[in-house]
């Protein structure tokens, strides 16, 4: 490990310059003036010293990827989903490493030195998972990365639970999932609708950010594409309860002027939710109930 004395730096809520001290790569003392015979030295020259920046939510394996296959038009995040459904077929290893390595030191040079990274696990093969573990092992020097299995498009789907298991083995660090049960729906039901369709999608959270579409003009919260008065919309749910949350975007959606004509879940718990929704005049589709398994 790396014994080194920096001198002269300014550090948040010190008035006067600092040294810091660093034995076998530990921070040891932080003092006015530090003496230590035989130690590499650097001088800040009064420059602002900060632990270094973290880059806690990545997605490694797409990076340096703008324009392939082609651009993200609207900008959104259910177009650039497509995207990376019609790029991943066609990745490397090599190709995947050169563009992870490239961004490592930039990102070094810019202070930010711990990454999590996702790593899709869904496809054919695990060609991310093998490239970004060599980039981990080769950078690991410089930068901590952490790897996330990221199952892309939905566990269950072809023989993505296998991929996970087999990239933990393979010494990812820990699984990944998301906060949104729409955003795989809506996006696995764009990305097959095929280059050309007119089908367009869009997610609704519970508690809006604060942004809406930049560029798709849409209110806080809803995100993705275009909605407007007129629009025949169809709601897709992961799990529907009691139908509650689903009924409130329901309501907004109708007080923008969208006809919301039904409902598909993939599990319905059998708690309320299909009466609510019929109640609303909304059928409800749900490809399983909870009877289904118990």
């Amino acid at each position: 490990m790396t014994d080194l004395l920096v001198k002269n730096c300014l550090l948040l809520q010190k008035k006067a310059p600092q040294d810091i001290l660093i034995k076998e790569g530990v921070i040891k003392d932080i003092a006015s003036k530090i003496t230590v015979d035989s130690i590499p030295t650097i001088d800040a020259d009064f420059h602002f010293v900060t632990p270094p920046f973290v880059d806690s939510h990545f997605h490694m394996d797409a990076t340096l990827s703008y324009g392939l296959p082609r651009v993200n038009k609207s900008g959104t995040l259910l177009e650039g989903i497509r995207l990376w459904g019609e790029l991943k077929p066609n990745l490397t290893a090599d190709a995947i490493k050169e563009r992870a390595l490239k961004f490592c030191k930039w990102a070094i040079a810019r202070g930010t030195l711990a990454i999590r990274s996702h790593v899709d696990v869904s496809g054919q093969n695990l060609v991310g998972v093998e490239a970004l573990l060599d980039v981990r092992e080769q950078m690991k020097d410089f930068i901590d990365i952490q790897l996330v299995a990221f199952p892309q498009d939905g566990l269950f789907r072809a023989n993505c639970l296998d991929n996970l298991k087999a990239a933990l083995d393979m010494g990812v660090d820990v699984v990944g999932g998301l906060e949104l049960g729409a955003v795989p729906l809506t996006g696995i039901a764009i990305a097959k609708a095929g280059i050309g369709s007119n089908l367009r999608g869009f997610i609704m959270r519970k508690e809006p950010k604060g942004r809406g579409g930049r560029k798709t003009g849409n209110p806080p919260g809803i995100e993705g594409s275009t909605i407007q008065s007129g629009d025949r919309v169809l709601i897709l749910e992961d799990v529907t309860t009691t139908g509650g949350s689903a009924l409130k975007a329901v309501e907004r959606l109708q007080d923008m002027g969208c006809s919301v004509i039904a409902c598909i879940s993939i599990v319905d718990r059998e708690e309320g939710g299909k009466e609510a929704f019929e109640a609303a005049g909304i059928p409800l589709h749900a490809l399983t109930t909870l009877s289904d398994y118990v």
